[in-house]
């Protein structure tokens, strides 16, 4: 009797992993999907994201472009330059739009072709304005 029950218990553990695997098998598929998801988004130069107030994204462009596109969108926008300096590999920018709300803008090299933009609007951030200057910039970069 009692090397049946073991033999049962041995079973019904054996039969609980493949039926365990299989409900599972459905969140380790998504776990890959974003994996690769972010991956790839990693792995593309224009992807973005915003974190903490921050908009942070890498273009495509060489950083001496990026900052002209910077100054040029500021105008656009009518944004109130505060301070600009910038070079071949990196750029630092603070304007004020007419609320008086700070803006900092940051670029930095990450290799000939490519730049990291960071945009911070505010004390805590303001992801549809950041956005908006991003599109301004974007329309003022040289074409590829």
């Amino acid at each position: 009797m009692k090397g049946s029950d073991s033999h049962a218990r041995r079973w019904s553990l054996h039969g609980l992993g493949p039926w365990a695997l299989l409900l599972c098998l459905p969140l380790l598929a998504g776990c890959v999907a974003v994996a690769a998801g972010g991956a790839a988004a990693a792995g593309a130069a224009t992807g973005v994201a915003y974190y903490e107030g921050d908009l942070r994204t890498n273009l495509g462009t060489p950083t001496a472009d990026v900052n002209d596109a910077v100054l040029a969108a500021a105008d656009d926008l009518g944004l109130g330059l505060v301070r600009a300096q910038g070079d071949a590999f990196s750029g630092t920018f603070r304007y004020r739009d007419a609320r008086g709300t700070t803006i900092r803008m940051s670029t930095r090299s990450l290799g000939s072709r490519t730049t990291r933009l960071q945009i911070r609007v505010g004390i805590f951030g303001n992801e549809n304005l950041s956005l908006q200057i991003l599109e301004a910039i974007r329309k003022r970069l040289p074409p590829d």
